[in-house]
């Protein structure tokens, strides 16, 4: 039987793939430790940030005043994203503004594009960063709750993605981040509809990828899809972690440092940044195992922590 093009390219792929891992791990270190310092220039340019009104948000809306690019501080919470502007302000000699806007809504991430049009200019920088952890109960979440994290994390990045890409589109230029997670490369027990989001947000950046690509008019339209663990933006979180003795597993990270990396990561056109630096190799590594040795893998580690805290609810 005779193979096809198509399938003798799979093969040859297959057969490539250990070399294709050990160059992603040179290319992780070399992003991480030798690739030089900031490459574009985003001054003067106006940056859309959702969930910038505090944690993550907030760091990132910071480290792009920084480098003199006016920020549209973006949050539900109005007045920490008034919070936001105001550290802004007292730091950096830039154009900024809080705006309050439910971004799973496409009505109001139009109108929220016209305002800031109106108020600061045409955004060409979009971050993507709101988003929801955890529920109330993580044993069984309300419907309600559920819907509203798909809403938040991954439909609004479909929205605010239609919306101010047409900016870009006008300028010619521009940069798209989106704050996926490690959820987004692996399975969290308890985490499902966390980690379905954030897979989804990982194929979504993806395909839009190749979309920008295939469009000559968008060649200087950039992506960047960030990859970080726990950090310690979310107290509720870190005590959920503790209570579970699964703060040994993950390695916390301090958020001011994930929003320098995320920016440095930006200034270069990195298209993934893992935080830490090796996640994202190491998680598509594992993915060749045996899923049965994987996936006992995980539940044995996450299960001892659950029984000592949780085992009553467990049961």
């Amino acid at each position: 039987m005779s193979l096809s093009r198509i399938e003798i390219a799979k093969i040859i792929s297959i057969l490539i793939t250990p070399v294709m891992i050990v160059l992603s791990v040179l290319q992780s270190l070399y992003n991480k430790f030798l690739r030089s310092e900031n490459v574009k220039s985003i001054a003067g340019e106006i940056a859309v940030v959702t969930g910038g009104g505090g944690g993550l948000g907030r760091a990132i809306s910071m480290e792009l005043a920084k480098h003199g690019c006016h920020v549209a501080v973006v949050d539900i919470n109005y007045e920490e994203a008034q919070k936001t502007v105001q550290l802004i302000n007292e730091n950096y000699k830039v154009n900024t503004k809080a705006y309050k806007i439910d971004i799973t809504s496409y009505d109001e991430v139009v109108r929220l594009n016209k305002i800031i049009t109106d108020d600061l200019g045409k955004a060409t920088i979009l971050v993507n960063n709101a988003g929801i952890i955890a529920f109330s109960d993580i044993f069984k979440p309300d419907p309600i709750e559920i819907q509203r994290m798909i809403n938040v994390n991954l439909t609004s990045h479909i929205w605010t993605k239609r919306v101010f890409l047409e900016n870009m589109k006008e300028v010619g230029k521009g940069h798209i981040v989106a704050i996926c997670s490690t959820g987004g490369l692996g399975p969290f027990p308890l985490s499902s509809v966390y980690c379905s989001t954030k897979y989804g947000v990982r194929g979504f950046m993806r395909t839009l990828r190749v979309e920008l690509r295939m469009d000559e008019k968008c060649r200087d339209i950039k992506t960047t899809t960030v990859f970080p663990t726990v950090m310690d933006t979310n107290s509720g979180v870190l005590d959920d972690l503790n209570k579970c003795n699964w703060n040994t597993i993950f390695q916390i990270q301090s958020g001011v440092s994930v929003a320098y990396r995320i920016i440095q990561g930006m200034l270069r056109n990195e298209v993934n940044i893992g935080v830490p630096a090796l996640e994202i190799p190491y998680m598509k590594c594992i993915e060749f195992w045996p899923a049965e040795i994987i996936d006992r893998m995980m539940a044995k580690t996450f299960l001892s922590g659950l029984k000592n805290s949780l085992g009553k609810q467990l049961k």
